[in-house]
């Protein structure tokens, strides 16, 4: 990741952890440890996978790999509730990988034990980590991050870069979430919707096998590189809260 995308991401996500412990103390856990407020594999499955659950989506991926692990990836994972989940209701023949992202580790010592005992790896973003590795991942999915870092198309380029050829990417990325990168004011919002909307077109014209509900994106990895080639980032902004980019479309 670039420096100012990997900053942006370290701080809303430590600001999530932050407010996830101060707000959502979990009874059943250890006093001192926290549930994370995007955790649950069934939060993911509700908005990302249009009422499917996550295992018809590993399926769909065996029938493209047969002889592959399948690798799964969680951009933004907090506990790494939502992958613990899956693996503990996957038992099918195909093998699974899971990776989850997050800036820093809020995992209690429990959870990394059953983590590493389950093939669940963890990148924890306040290391001096590289960016992901190319044509790795069959299913990358992502909630609660992605709209909040400095440059969103940016991490959209890397996140597709690291999908395997005919992979799929699932992103709670709305159109308001992009649009709101082209800072204009109240009055200039709905411009700022017509410049997301063309944002999502351009690419489709390219040929990027992307489907937008307004809500997500849905992105399948072919030949097509993707790239943002009308969008501009101008240097970082403050907003009094954290740091942003600013997107211009030319």
């Amino acid at each position: 990741m670039s420096e100012s995308l990997e900053k942006s991401f370290l701080e809303v996500q430590k600001q999530q952890m932050k407010k996830a412990r101060e707000l959502t103390v979990d009874p059943e856990r250890p006093r001192g440890s926290y549930t994370n407020l995007s955790s649950g594999l069934d939060k993911y499955e509700s908005l990302l996978f249009d009422g499917r659950s996550l295992l018809e989506v590993i399926a769909e991926m065996r029938d493209l790999f047969p002889d592959e692990t399948i690798n799964i990836l969680d951009f933004g994972c907090g506990h790494n509730s939502a992958l613990r989940e899956l693996k503990q209701k996957y038992l099918g023949e195909t093998p699974i990988h899971a990776t989850g992202v997050s800036a820093g580790d809020p995992r209690t010592q429990e959870e990394k034990m059953f983590d590493e005992s389950h093939q669940i790896a963890f990148i924890d973003k306040d290391d001096d980590t590289p960016s992901l590795s190319l044509d790795t991942y069959h299913i990358i999915m992502s909630r609660l991050a992605v709209g909040h870092l400095v440059d969103p198309l940016g991490a959209l380029i890397e996140l597709y870069n690291s999908l395997r050829q005919n992979g799929i990417m699932y992103i709670d990325f709305s159109i308001n979430d992009l649009a709101k990168k082209f800072v204009r004011g109240v009055e200039g919002f709905r411009k700022s919707i017509e410049e997301a909307r063309k944002v999502i077109d351009d690419v489709k014209t390219e040929g990027i096998d992307i489907q937008s509900d307004g809500k997500k994106l849905v992105i399948r990895k072919n030949v097509v590189p993707l790239s943002f080639a009308h969008v501009k980032i101008s240097p970082i902004v403050s907003t009094g809260i954290t740091e942003m980019g600013v997107y211009i479309y030319e």
